[in-house]
């Protein structure tokens, strides 16, 4: 059966992939629209149908503001209401709204309790962290026992003991920052209480995890490369996103390569190096 396949032209090959490919995406455009369990939620039946919508809000006009366009979708798409009903009674009572194919939102702030506590049966979402191209990062865990047996390891780091004990160091890197301050007041120039905040933060991380800190805070510009760095790694997460196929190629590029084309992945290319040395001593050591 499959013989003539084989022995056919490339031109008709071509056309033989694309015509399934438009049919496979086809068939599940309208499961997703008509048959997925989430069907009935409102939402924007382009939203329903493709992870593109989301991806398009994340990098139309400023990047990473698809929750403005959240926010506009509540506004849009009133109560979940049952269809056919002579007196339409609301199914949920809070606002909702599907925002991807497998992702609905949820506005009432009395939901992030019930979703997020210690204990909670809801895991992260795989496919979301996955865009990090982290997976060995207790951060982008997503299944609720792993992420539990990669805290444990970190727990006497945030015990009451050791937090008051790292009270020096928060304290020193506050003082550098208050300098700061003083400095800019003095010289009536301005000063990035953003960048100030998060270098703090950075300073007392990188002192407390690995013995010496980035220093940002040492810097004139408090960390201003630093905090762009971060910022840029935004856009590459919602690419791996939508094409996850797409992250274990470029992770996979030659470090001085990548940080060539991209000096944010490369950024994060060292960091899965330095992660995979540490790994292995641990296993030889």
């Amino acid at each position: 059966m499959l013989t003539p396949l084989f022995n056919a032209s490339p031109s008709r090959l071509a056309i033989w992939l694309a015509l399934t490919f438009f049919g496979y995406s086809l068939v599940r455009v309208i499961h997703r629209i008509f048959f997925h369990p989430l069907a009935r939620v409102p939402g924007p039946k382009l939203a329903a149908a493709t992870l593109l919508y989301q991806t398009y809000y994340s990098f139309a006009g400023s990047r990473s503001r698809f929750y403005i366009q959240i926010a506009k979708l509540h506004q849009a798409y009133g109560k979940w209401f049952c269809p056919g009903a002579a007196d339409p009674v609301p199914l949920v009572l809070g606002p909702i709204v599907r925002i991807s194919p497998d992702e609905v939102h949820l506005s009432d702030a009395e939901n992030y309790d019930k979703i997020y506590h210690v204990g909670s049966k809801y895991s992260k979402d795989g496919k979301f962290y996955g865009g990090f191209s982290n997976p060995n990062s207790m951060f982008t865990t997503p299944s609720n026992e792993l992420h539990r047996t990669r805290r444990a390891v970190l727990n006497n780091f945030f015990s009451r003991k050791s937090v008051l004990d790292l009270e020096d160091v928060v304290q020193e890197k506050v003082q550098i920052l208050m300098e700061h301050v003083s400095k800019a007041l003095a010289s009536g120039t301005a000063l990035d209480v953003h960048h100030g905040l998060r270098a703090v933060s950075i300073d007392v991380i990188t002192d407390y995890a690995f013995g010496q800190s980035y220093g940002l805070l040492d810097q004139p510009d408090l960390g201003l490369e630093f905090s762009t760095l971060v910022h840029r790694l935004g856009p590459a997460a919602w690419v791996f996103r939508q094409w996850p196929w797409l992250s274990p190629i470029v992770m996979a590029i030659p470090k001085s390569v990548i940080y060539f084309i991209n000096k944010p992945m490369g950024f994060v290319r060292e960091l899965q190096i330095v992660t995979f040395i540490w790994n292995w001593l641990k296993v030889i050591c």
